[in-house]
């Protein structure tokens, strides 16, 4: 505890605090795991590829943040706990502590890459059965048709490609292409319904 509340450590055991205390806020039903979710945008290249690398989009922002303070926290306290003692009257703490926090943030980034990925499966499929945060997206018919009982729509969400069961109203079908927009979710059946843009 006390080498947790050191001075190197103080800045990591705060943010491992923060962390915890809105996974508590969440398991309380308080907010979602999902409510720092950036949503649909545009970013640049480079934005694009480090979002990419830490498989933002398609694991939540708030699970791949705390893998990231999580590792960063471990990687602090083994560094803190034995690299100044080794260097210690050699290099001055306070460049001690520098070289440690660029290093930790590095290999945690690195680390958060690798190990959010496998995450990506469960969320992409929790996301494909019946949200109702879908309602109001656009989507594009997949299927030579859909009718009140029939039909597959393509929907883009983030980085990937949904494919959804969708189903019309009476006398309202819809043709392959055709771009329609989320109505309703039906969550007895798992289905969509859509209406012609």
């Amino acid at each position: 505890l006390q080498h947790s509340i050191s001075a190197g450590m103080l800045p990591f055991t705060i943010l491992l605090v923060i962390v915890l205390l809105y996974w508590a806020v969440v398991m309380l039903g308080a907010i979602d795991v999902d409510f720092l979710d950036i949503g649909d945008f545009s970013l640049d290249d480079t934005a694009e590829g480090i979002f990419g690398f830490l498989s933002v989009g398609s694991v939540p922002v708030t699970v791949v943040l705390t893998i990231f303070v999580f590792q960063m926290w471990i990687l602090a306290y083994v560094m803190f706990r034995f690299i100044p003692k080794i260097l210690h009257g050699v290099v001055p703490f306070a460049v001690i502590a520098i070289i440690i926090f660029a290093a930790v943030i590095v290999i945690s980034f690195v680390l958060t890459g690798l190990t959010a990925r496998p995450f990506k499966k469960f969320f992409k499929q929790t996301m494909v059965r019946g949200h109702e945060s879908l309602v109001g997206k656009i989507c594009k018919v997949k299927t030579s048709k859909v009718t009140p009982t029939f039909g597959q729509a393509e929907l883009k969400v983030q980085n990937s490609d949904l494919l959804l069961s969708v189903r019309s109203e009476e006398g309202k079908n819809l043709e392959k292409g055709d771009e329609a927009v989320i109505v309703s979710y039906d969550k007895e059946h798992d289905t969509y319904k859509i209406s012609k843009m």
